[in-house]
């Protein structure tokens, strides 16, 4: 009587599939978080720099809403000298706060910036002083000085602190401006770098997921053909266990009975289906024979 302890399921020599697809789904999964994470410092990049450009047309746009306000106060000053109409005043002092408002803003929001904040503050005093001539000039015509409230307006002084805001203005935008372009430089070189890592991790994630998908299928392939030499080296021993005058007994790992041949049954007088699931200790016990018989 023969018996086979590894049972008719797992030959020697045979590993499961699925370690085999694990494996390739896990390259996989590698290979699309290296492109995903390539990608989000790529699209952090691109939104750094879409910050930065918005926070330079801010900067650009405080200087040219504080020399809309200066020449508004002044052209108010002007109006108000030729009529005398006190509205003007009014939309003068609206025209000094903006200016005001803004050089405050630009100190503020030029931390970190490549505009110097000496420049800037420089730009704030000249404000002021602009202030302080227009409403010296509106004492002096409110004094009825209606005269020197108009030299004040003419004065070489007045003229030539005109000319430093203006070229103050002039310089702080060219100062802005180039350090948008230098930033906007640095940020293409950035974002070509990264498009080429993305475009090379995405080719080696498709490399890795192709050369996984090979390896499974390559190693699918090994065990269909194991498993059909195994069915049929089953099929040849079947056949020879049927043809045997011995009788021929096959359990599993756990020592229960899965297959058993002909002269088996002729010999113990019980049907295979009476026997198989049994366990071998069982099978072998004078209890078990005794219920049988």
């Amino acid at each position: 009587m023969e018996s086979n302890a590894l049972g008719p399921d797992r030959p020697l020599g045979t590993k499961k599939p699925g370690n085999w697809t694990n494996l390739g789904l896990g390259l996989s999964l590698a290979g699309m978080a290296v492109l995903s994470l390539v990608g989000f410092f790529g699209i952090r990049e691109l939104e750094m720099g879409a910050h930065w450009v918005d926070h330079t047309f801010g900067v650009i746009q405080g200087f040219q809403k504080t020399q809309l306000g200066l020449k508004q106060a002044e052209a108010d000053y002007a109006k108000f000298l030729l009529t005398h109409d006190e509205k003007y005043l009014l939309t003068l002092r609206k025209g000094l706060d903006q200016a005001d408002r803004e050089t405050q803003r630009l100190l503020q929001i030029a931390q970190g910036d490549a505009l110097p904040l000496a420049s800037l503050a420089r730009l704030g005093g000249l404000v002021e002083e602009k202030a302080t001539l227009l409403e010296r000039g509106i004492q002096w015509s409110r004094e009825g000085e209606w005269a020197k409230a108009v030299e004040e307006l003419q004065s070489p002084g007045h003229k030539a602190l005109d000319l430093e805001i203006q070229n103050t203005l002039q310089d702080l935008s060219k100062m802005e401006s180039w350090s948008m372009k230098v930033h906007q430089t640095a940020q293409d070189t950035i974002s070509r770098r990264n498009l080429e890592i993305l475009a090379a991790s995405a080719l080696a994630a498709l490399a890795v997921f192709l050369g996984a998908g090979w390896w499974v299928h390559r190693q699918t392939r090994k065990r269909r053909i194991a498993d059909r030499f195994l069915k049929s080296s089953e099929n040849k021993f079947q056949a020879l266990a049927e043809a045997t005058n011995e009788a021929f007994l096959t359990f599993d790992e756990k020592g229960v009975l899965v297959s058993m041949n002909g002269m088996t049954e002729a010999l113990l007088g019980f049907t295979r289906e009476e026997l198989l699931g049994e366990s071998f200790i069982l099978l072998l016990s004078p209890r078990f024979l005794e219920k049988r018989g």
